[in-house]
């Protein structure tokens, strides 16, 4: 059993995502009657940020080996890539 889970690792972590990732749908379609797009987008991306750091730390890996130039570009992209687009995505599907 472990030998076949071995084997097929990145098929089961690709599965895996995506059911994850169905299910989010669904929690944002539901809460989207509830709150707005902005304050979701908000708690989606901090929950994330929570578990990137959780994972980081659990692998005692926490010392990215990124110059403060990339962080910066890097959070840059990010805060408009997911702050802004996720954003208008859920406020124009969930409207």
């Amino acid at each position: 059993m472990l030998s076949l889970f071995l084997s097929f690792r990145g098929e089961i972590a690709a599965l895996g995502a995506a059911l994850m990732w169905a299910i989010a749908s669904f929690l944002f379609a539901g809460l989207s009657r509830f709150t707005s797009p902005l304050w979701l987008n908000l708690s989606k991306s901090s929950i994330a940020i929570g578990l990137i750091l959780l994972t980081l730390v659990i692998r005692q890996d926490a010392s990215p080996q990124l110059h403060l130039t990339e962080l910066g570009l890097l959070s840059l992209s990010g805060a408009i890539g997911i702050g802004f687009g996720d954003s208008m995505f859920l406020k124009r599907c969930f409207a």
